[in-house]
């Protein structure tokens, strides 16, 4: 492996994300734990699973992405899991509000660098046929992360919650939510460790001539092409908001709404959504390769806006439903398609954005993503839900609310760049650059 360096990028990558996303969603399932253990309220718990992680990751993003267009891409990547897996680690022993919302800070800082790095890499090692698959197959890793945290983490939690608790050598008894973080941080140090063997920085893509000057640089092609910058940090974003909050606050609300331990909400959704979700990746590649073979050039943006429709109509009806089984059957079908944005977002930027700058752009996407994504929507989930709505359903139709809004927003603004995206990628395929 380590002799063909572009036959290494997309396993690390994918182990890299699966790793990542396993972090993020072990913190869903231990809210409710942390909330009955340190009292806090749900606004201070969208904070935690929000803005604390959000903001960090989006202010690190940009710079994750000069780094990973200037120096070597492996080091980065082994610095920004080092970071996350230490941050990781210290959330377990957080004891207040303030020290673990800068753990959780900490964590988004060091995670702010995979997703530049991973539209730098495949971009370089792909051509524009085989994007769709590739970027669909690394986005699996996101959702078999969040399947697998939810199966083993529901699992792991259940069975030390009625143990009472877990004694390790030099940390002590731990809660039960407190081994999750532990046992992410140390799987940390192992991808770190083989990283560092089996992995060799891939050639870069070199330049391809333009006569178009505001290809060459960062600035330049922002001001020549507002419509797709739009769209991609505004309109997607607001649409995989929609996903991403539903991720954060799916398992607590299955815990409150049907009186499930948080170990038992988890396996439930993780089992069957997250399931679904992986299956969803794999389809979505498949999708947007065969939309365009048919001949639309646009095949990204038409596979999401179509992911997104059919997500929203299961996701919010299942959200709405009291009886548990049909509920949890509308929601796994929804989750089905809650990649398909960040596919085609990604897919949008391999094959639209200039190489030379390509991971700069994917990092200040990130940076708007995660304001939007991660920050905002987990927020305002917390916020309906202590000040709008009451009891046990309170989260579901705070939850549903958030949905509707992201999806709507950020479908209206997608279609209007539409056109825009087009004619970038008729000029592109003019020149033969995409």
């Amino acid at each position: 492996m380590a002799r063909s360096p572009a036959a290494a990028i997309l396993p690390v990558l994918y182990f890299a994300s699966l790793l990542s996303y396993a972090d993020r969603i072990i913190f869903s399932i231990a809210l409710q734990p942390i909330k009955m253990q340190f009292g806090f309220s749900d606004s201070q718990l969208g904070l935690l699973a929000g803005l604390a992680f959000g903001i960090s990751y989006a202010a690190f993003s940009p710079v994750a992405g000069w780094f990973a267009d200037r120096r070597s891409r492996k080091g980065v990547l082994i610095v920004a899991v080092l970071a996350w897996s230490a941050a990781t680690l210290a959330t377990a022993f957080a004891n207040s509000f303030a020290t673990m919302f800068a753990a959780r800070a900490f964590v988004g800082m060091g995670e702010a660098a995979v997703m530049p790095l991973a539209v730098s890499m495949l971009s370089d090692t792909r051509n524009a046929a085989e994007r769709g698959r590739a970027f669909g197959l690394y986005l699996s890793a996101s959702a078999l992360g969040t399947a697998m945290g939810m199966v083993f983490g529901g699992a792991v939690l259940a069975t030390i919650t009625r143990w009472g608790g877990l004694t390790l050598p030099a940390l002590g008894t731990l809660q039960p939510w407190q081994t999750l973080f532990v046992a992410a941080s140390c799987l940390g140090l192992i991808f770190v460790t083989i990283v560092s063997i089996v992995l060799r920085d891939p050639p870069r893509l070199v330049r391809q001539a333009s006569a178009r000057q505001e290809d060459d640089g960062v600035w330049r092609f922002v001001a020549a092409n507002p419509k797709i910058i739009f769209t991609l940090y505004i309109g997607l974003s607001f649409i995989q908001m929609s996903t991403v909050t539903n991720l954060v606050w799916i398992v607590p609300m299955f815990s409150r709404l049907h009186g499930l331990s948080a170990g038992d909400a988890a396996l439930s959704v993780g089992s069957s959504g997250g399931i679904a979700m992986t299956l969803g990746c794999f389809t979505t590649g498949w999708l947007i390769a065969r939309i365009r073979a048919r001949g639309d050039i646009a095949a990204s943006m038409i596979a999401c806006m179509g992911g997104c429709a059919a997500f929203a109509v299961f996701l919010l009806i299942g959200l709405l439903m009291t009886d548990i089984r049909l509920s949890l059957a509308f929601i796994t079908i929804g989750m089905f398609f809650s990649y398909t944005p960040t596919i085609s977002a990604l897919s949008v930027m391999g094959e639209s954005l200039p190489a030379p700058i390509r991971a700069r752009l994917a990092g200040f996407n990130t940076m708007s993503n995660a304001l939007i994504c991660n920050s905002l929507g987990s927020l305002l989930v917390g916020m309906f839900g202590d000040r709008l709505f009451s009891g046990s359903s309170s989260v579901a139709y705070a939850l549903a609310l958030v949905i509707a809004t992201g999806l709507i927003l950020g479908g209206g603004i997608t279609l209007l760049g539409l056109p825009a995206y087009r004619r970038r990628m008729r000029l592109l395929s003019a020149e033969g650059a995409a």
